[in-house]
């Protein structure tokens, strides 16, 4: 993904001005549908205060005005140094890792993450880049589910992004 400044030309754009354009739409949208939250069913799931649980956004990175071959091989790059279970028809999958705990992860002595990346292309030249975090606590030894892991999911789209060129 390649980003230039641009010509100084008003009536003419290129492609890194689209790129650019589109990542923030992808931005401001995702921001935008966080608020909203679940839209549940016949009033399935609601306390009488609202939902009783909310749904987490997947990150996503949109590369523009690149082939699929390349963004796909660029992303197998980036994801070089895990241990991968799966790479192929535009999904890797991260062998379960487990690790220290982050700032923000306090009382788990351990956390264990698997990480799904999808890449899917969906018109000429643009490709949709999504993260999954499925993470776990060791908390008194006994794992829990984490459900806030977007930390990660930035952070493996950050070294996507970099390998995009």
């Amino acid at each position: 993904m390649h980003v230039a400044a641009g010509r100084g030309d008003c009536g003419r754009r290129g492609p890194a001005w689209r790129r650019l354009l589109a990542l923030g739409l992808v931005a401001g949208l995702a921001a935008a549908a966080v608020g909203l939250g679940p839209s549940p069913a016949a009033g399935a799931g609601m306390s009488p205060s609202g939902p009783a649980h909310s749904v987490a956004q997947v990150p996503r990175l949109v590369v523009l005005d690149q082939p699929y071959a390349e963004v796909w091989a660029a992303t197998l790059r980036a994801l070089g140094h895990y241990r991968l279970e799966r790479a192929a028809d535009g999904v890797i999958v991260i062998h379960r890792t487990e690790r220290p705990p982050r700032g923000d992860e306090a009382g788990f002595t351990r956390v264990a993450e698997r990480i799904t990346v999808r890449v899917d292309g969906f018109g000429p030249g643009s490709t949709r880049i999504a993260v999954e975090v499925l993470a776990e606590g060791l908390r008194a030894g006994t794992w829990t589910a984490i459900p806030h892991t977007e930390a990660t999911a930035r952070e493996i789209l950050a070294r996507i992004r970099a390998a995009q060129g």
